[in-house]
């Protein structure tokens, strides 16, 4: 009889032991997830990508007021056509989101209607709004340029709605060393 009480009272031992284990296990899988998920998203913002809120119609109907993105802090090469984020030339505590249009060692012209050359040749940009606003072009006509020919380490920016951007066309080049970021993705709209 003594045997008998011996292992009944060990069974309820060990099914105690086994819950406390398993809130134990359960509790340690939760915090590990939450530590992953926010580790994680530091170390995404801090060295892959960077969450940025467009501010403006400038890039419309491209990027939206209010649409969210995600910038990419890491790139190889810069190309004509690439939507990047940079320090604004003349007050770096401000960012523009702009396409790349002029790249080092081209020669670059905007005509007072919009039309921009590279080394003589328009160029066909299919992102931009098609009608354009009488009052904008005659401003625009006043800031045209034709530049010689852009530095080494310098880009020409647009946004694509010509009309309601302020670019390179009124405040010239961008250094490479202003360029901290190239759009990734949409990952929340304005709509």
């Amino acid at each position: 009889m003594n045997e008998e009480t011996t292992q009944f009272n060990e069974q309820p031992q060990k099914a105690a032991w086994s819950t406390r284990k398993r809130v134990f296990v359960i509790i340690s899988v939760v915090v590990g997830l939450v530590v992953l998920y926010f580790g994680g998203s530091i170390l995404l913002v801090v060295f892959v990508a960077q969450p940025v809120r467009v501010q403006g119609m400038a890039m419309a109907p491209t990027l939206n007021d209010g649409d969210k993105i995600f910038v990419r802090k890491q790139f190889d090469t810069l190309q004509r056509g690439d939507i990047v984020i940079f320090y604004y030339p003349a007050d770096t505590t401000k960012s523009f989101i702009k396409r790349i249009i002029g790249l080092p060692g081209e020669k670059i012209g905007v005509d007072s209607e919009g039309n921009v050359t590279i080394n003589g040749q328009i160029i066909r940009e299919d992102y931009i709004v098609a009608e354009r606003n009488q009052n904008a072009r005659e401003r625009w006509g006043r800031v045209q340029r034709d530049w010689k020919e852009i530095k080494e380490g310098y880009y020409f920016m647009m946004g694509d709605n010509r009309d309601a951007s302020n670019d390179s066309r009124s405040w010239g080049l961008v250094s490479k060393d202003l360029i901290y970021g190239k759009y990734w993705v949409r990952y929340g709209s304005s709509n």
